[in-house]
């Protein structure tokens, strides 16, 4: 599961709970189905306990984004973990 955090106006933080995860990070569109103005966040690794702190990539202001965790196992196979999630960036 990925919980939302701070929010501003040019991005979001958020974390998220992984297994067997080597690498995370967020796949950001302006669609639902993330197909459209895709952009990605830095890669990061879950710690011990499977845990990741993840930031959006510089986003524009006042606009609806959806978002999905992309993780990478082991194996470099990589997987989308739980649901589409929404959120907007605060107006400037």
């Amino acid at each position: 599961p990925a919980l939302l955090g701070a929010v501003s106006p040019t991005g979001f933080v958020t974390t998220a709970k992984t297994e067997h995860a080597t690498s995370v990070r967020l796949k950001v569109g302006t669609n639902a189905a993330l197909t459209t103005g895709v952009q990605w966040s830095t890669p990061t690794t879950p710690d011990a306990d499977g845990w990741s702190r993840l930031t959006a990539p510089t986003l524009a202001p006042d606009t609806d984004y959806w978002w999905q965790v992309e993780a990478t196992d082991g194996a470099a196979a990589t997987y989308m973990i739980g649901t589409v999630q929404q959120a907007r960036t605060l107006p400037t």
